[in-house]
C-alpha cells in the first residue's frame, strides 16, 4: 500500500532526521522509493519517500523474506509458507538460543539436548540450519550457539529442495545476520541473572571512509554461567563459557558492484548432558524420580567454530544481476572424558529392594567437520506477452569431510544413584577404540520463474537437479571384534531431479490464497544385506492457506493446512536382522496459525497455534500405525508487550507470554511426556540521556517454575529424558550511541 507523511506529522529535529508521526494512505501515488538512510541522500534535495509501517527495528512485522524464493519477495505474494521473527522479538524477549527464538513459529518445535539443538519443522527433525542461505549441517551440534549478530529469523515450511538441496521434508531454518551500516551506531550491553550468569555484548557499525564506500561491523560476545545442573557427585561442577567474536567488512566497488568478507569465531565449553535417567521400580510398579538438579552423565565438552564468508555481487543492468558465496567453516567437538552406563545389558540399573545401583565406565569422543562451498545466484526481470518474470538461475556445490574417534574403557563401576561417589581407577582400552571418517559432496543446479499474470494471480515454478557423492572409512577396535584396520564404505552415488510449483491469487491488497506442491531428494543412512547404501528418501507435499496483512501492513497472518508423507525410511529387514531395508514411510498432515503485529497502537502480539498428526504408516519395526516419537499433537504460544506513549509513564514497556505443548509419545508410544505450559515475562525502561539511548530490562523465563520434561525415551525400563530449566531471571543494562 502506498502512503503518504501529512505535512502536520513532520518534525524538523535538531539532529536534522525527520520523523513521522502519522502515515496515511494516498492512492493518488504511484511511483516512490524506499525511505533511505539521510546520510546516504543528498543534502540538497529530498527524494520521494515511501513509510511502511513494517520495516522500522522496534516493528514485528517484517513484510519481505528471501528464504523461500532466494529473491526479496513480499510474503503476501510467496505462495508458500514463511514466517519471520524480527529483531525486535529477539530483543524483548532476550533470546540468547535458538531453540527459544523457534517457539514463536508453528508447527516448529525446537530444544536442546546434549549441547545440541534439535529442531523439528511438521513433525520431520532436522540437523541443518541456514545462515543467509548457506546450509550449515548441524552434525556435531556446533553450528548455530550464538545469536548476537543475528538480525532475524526466517522459517520456511515445507520441502526447501529445490533450493537448498538435501533437507529433511518439514521445512527450513534461515539466520540472518546484521550487516554494516552507513551510519555509525554503538552499542554495548552488560547482562546478569540465575547461576552467576554474566554475559557481554557489543555491536559496533559505520564507514571506514568519508565517502562510505567501504563499511564495517564487529559483533563480540562474551557469555560466563553456572550450570543450574549439577554434575554426578557433588565434586563435578558444570558451567557454561562462551566467547563469540563476528567481523564483517563491505567494500561497495561501484554503486552496481559490492564484495563482502565475514568471519565468525566461536569456542565454547558446555555440559555434554544427554538427560536424566529415572529407574523403573518393579516392586511398586512406578519409576523413581531422581533430583531435579541431577545428571548422572553429564561432563564438560569444548566446541570451536570457525566460518569464513566471501560474498560478491553485481547488478549488470536494472533487470539482471548475480551473486556468490564463498564459503569455509569448520567444528570441531572434544568430549575428553565422560561417565557413561554400561549399554550392553537389558536395562541400565540393577534393583535390589528399595535399592538401585548402575554401572558406570569412561567415555572419550573427539570430532571434527569441515565444509566448503560455492553458491552462485543469476536473476534476472523481463516481460513475455505481458507477463512479468523474475527468474533465478542458480547453482551449489557443498563439500563435507567429517571426522570422529571414540573410545572406552573395559570396566564399569557399580555405584548407588542415590549415594554417588566419584569414579576412579577407569582407564581408557586401546582395543576399544574406533573411528570413522566420510567426504560428501554434494552438486546441485536449479531453475525457477515467478510469474505474475492479470487479477493478482501469480505462479512459482522451479526444478532442481541434485547429485550427491558419499565415500568413507571406519575402523572398529580388536576388543570389538573388529580387525582395527580401516574398512572401506561402499560408496554412495544418487542423483534426482525435485520439482515444486505454487500459485497465488491476491484476493485483496490484504488477502492472499495460495497452493503449492513440492517433492525433496533426501539423505539416508545406513547399508543393507549386499553392504549397497539405502536408497535416498524422497517426499511430497500438497499444500494451501491464506494471509492476511492488517492494520496498514503492521498485522500479518497465515493459515496453512499441508498433507506431507516421506518414504525410503530405513526399517528393519525381516530375513538379515541387524541390517535395513529402505521401504518404510511416514506421514504428517496438519494445520497451522501464525498471527503477529501491532493490533493497537504500542501493543505488540505474537500468537501461533499448530495441529500435527504424524504417523508411521510403512514399517518393519514393529511400530506401523504408531505416532513419531516426540512430536505433541498441539502447540500454541501467546506473546504480547504494550510500549506506554504518554508521561508519567513513557519509555516503559511491559510484556509476557505462554509456550503450550500438548503430551509426546515415546518411539514405543508406551511413556508420554505430560503436556505443558511455560510462562515468561518482561519490563524494560528506555531513556535518553545526551546523545546516548539506554534500556535497563528485566526478563524472567518459567515465571511459575514449573517442572516438566521435554521429551522422553526408554531404554529397556529405564526412563531418559531431559529436565527443563528452572525459572531464571535475567537483568540487562544496554548503552547506544
Amino acid at each position: 500500500m502506498i502512503k503518504k507523511i501529512t505535512m502536520g506529522a513532520l518534525l524538523l529535529c535538531s539532529s536534522g532526521l525527520l520523523m513521522a508521526e502519522e502515515v496515511v494512505p494516498d492512492p493518488t501515488i504511484e511511483n516512490t522509493q524506499e525511505l533511505k538512510d539521510p546520510a546516504d541522500a543528498p543534502a540538497t534535495q529530498m527524494e520521494p519517500m515511501q513509510i511502511r509501517a513494517s520495516t522500522g527495528e522496534k516493528d514485528y512485522v517484517i513484510p519481505n523474506a528471501s528464504t523461500g524464493t532466494k529473491t526479496d519477495t513480499p510474503i503476501m505474494e510467496t505462495p508458500l509458507s514463511i514466517q519471520v521473527i524480527p529483531q525486535q522479538v529477539l530483543k524483548d524477549q532476550n533470546i540468547t538460543t535458538l531453540d527459544q527464538a523457534l517457539r514463536n513459529v508453528s508447527g516448529v518445535k525446537s530444544d536442546k539436548f546434549a549441547s545440541q539443538e534439535v529442531i523439528t519443522l511438521r513433525g520431520f527433525t532436522t540437523s541443518a540450519v541456514f545462515r543467509n542461505g548457506f546450509r550449515l549441517d548441524d552434525t556435531l551440534g556446533a553450528a548455530i550457539s550464538n545469536l548476537s549478530n543475528v538480525d532475524s529469523i526466517e522459517v520456511l515450511k515445507g520441502p526447501a529442495a529445490i533450493l537448498y538441496g538435501r533437507v529433511e521434508p518439514g521445512g527450513a531454518v534461515n539466520i540472518v545476520t546484521k550487516q554494516p551500516k552507513a551510519t555509525p551506531e554503538y552499542s554495548i550491553e552488560q547482562q546478569v541473572g540465575s547461576w552467576n550468569h554474566f554475559l557481554t555484548n557489543l555491536d559496533v557499525t559505520g564507514p571506514v571512509n568519508e565517502d562510505k564506500t567501504i563499511l564495517y561491523r564487529f559483533n563480540a560476545n562474551y557469555d560466563v554461567a553456572d550450570s543450574w545442573r549439577s554434575g554426578p557427585t557433588s565434586n563435578d561442577r558444570l558451567f557454561d563459557r562462551k566467547l563469540f567474536i563476528a567481523p564483517t567488512l563491505q567494500w561497495k566497488i561501484s554503486p552496481q558492484t559490492q564484495v563482502t568478507l565475514e568471519g565468525e569465531y566461536n569456542h565454547y565449553s558446555v555440559p555434554y548432558d544427554i538427560g536424566q535417567m529415572n529407574p523403573f521400580d518393579s516392586v511398586n510398579n512406578r519409576y523413581v524420580s531422581l533430583p531435579r538438579n541431577q545428571s548422572l552423565l553429564a561432563a564438560p565438552t569444548d566446541i570451536d567454530t570457525t566460518f569464513l564468508g566471501l560474498n560478491w555481487s553485481h547488478q549488470f543492468n536494472d533487470e539482471w544481476g548475480i551473486k556468490q558465496q564463498l564459503i569455509h567453516s569448520t567444528n570441531r567437538y572434544n568430549l575428553p572424558k565422560w561417565l557413561t552406563f554400561n549399554f550392553a545389558g537389558p536395562d541400565l540399573f540393577t534393583q535390589i529392594g528399595n535399592t538401585f545401583t548402575v554401572d558406570r565406565g569412561l567415555y572419550q569422543l573427539f570430532a571434527k567437520q569441515k565444509v566448503d562451498a560455492a553458491i552462485q545466484d543469476l536473476t534476472g526481470h523481463f516481460d513475455t506477452a505481458g507477463l512479468k518474470h523474475t527468474v533465478l538461475l542458480g547453482a551449489d556445490y557443498y563439500r563435507m569431510h567429517t571426522y570422529g574417534q571414540a573410545s572406552q574403557s573395559s570396566t564399569f563401576v557399580t555405584t548407588d544413584v542415590f549415594n554417588l561417589q566419584p569414579v576412579t581407577g577407569l582407564s581408557i582400552d586401546p582395543t576399544l577404540s574406533g573411528s570413522s571418517e566420510s567426504t560428501t559432496h554434494n552438486y546441485g543446479v536449479y531453475v525457477q520463474d515467478q510469474i505474475k499474470f492479470p487479477h493478482d494471480v501469480q505462479l512459482l515454478a522451479g526444478l532442481r537437479y541434485q547429485k550427491v557423492k558419499n565415500s568413507g572409512t571406519s575402523i572398529t577396535g580388536t576388543g570389538n571384534g573388529g580387525s582395527g584396520l580401516p574398512e572401506a564404505d561402499a560408496p554412495q552415488n544418487d542423483h534426482a531431479v525435485t520439482p515444486r510449483i505454487g500459485l497465488l491469487w491476491q484476493a485483496r491488497d490484504w488477502l492472499s490464497f495460495y497452493g503449492n506442491y513440492a517433492e525433496i531428494f533426501g539423505a539416508n543412512t545406513g547399508r543393507d544385506f549386499a553392504g549397497t547404501p539405502l536408497k535416498p528418501e524422497s517426499a511430497q507435499q500438497y499444500e494451501v492457506g491464506a494471509k492476511t496483512e492488517l492494520m496498514g501492513g503492521k498485522m500479518m497472518s497465515t493459515v496453512a493446512l499441508f498433507d506431507l508423507t516421506k518414504q525410503n525410511v530405513a526399517t528393519a529387514d525381516p530375513l538379515n536382522p541387524g541390517f535395513n531395508l529402505a521401504i518404510g514411510e511416514v506421514r504428517s498432515r496438519g494445520a497451522e496459525f501464525d498471527i503477529q503485529g501491532e493490533i493497537l497502537s504500542g501493543w505488540d502480539v505474537i500468537a501461533t497455534y499448530s495441529y500435527t498428526d504424524i504417523k508411521i504408516t510403512k514399517s518393519n519395526n514393529g511400530d506401523e500405525g504408531l505416532r513419531m516419537a516426540n512430536v505433541p499433537r498441539n502447540m500454541a504460544s501467546l506473546w504480547n508487550t504494550y510500549s506506554f506513549k504518554q508521561d508519567p509513564l513513557l519509555g516503559w514497556k511491559i510484556g509476557g507470554g505462554v509456550y503450550w505443548r500438548d503430551s509426546a509419545p515415546d518411539a514405543s508410544n508406551t511413556l508420554i511426556t505430560p503436556a505443558r505450559a511455560i510462562f515468561d515475562a518482561m519490563a524494560s525502561y528506555e531513556f535518553k540521556t545526551g546523545q546516548h539511548k539506554v534500556t535497563a530490562q528485566l526478563n524472567i523465563n518459567n515465571l511459575f517454575n514449573k517442572r516438566y520434561a521435554i521429551d522422553t525415551q526408554q531404554f529397556g525400563n529405564s526412563e531418559l529424558f531431559t529436565n527443563g530449566t528452572p525459572r531464571s531471571a535475567t537483568a540487562s543494562l544496554k548503552f547506544e550511541y
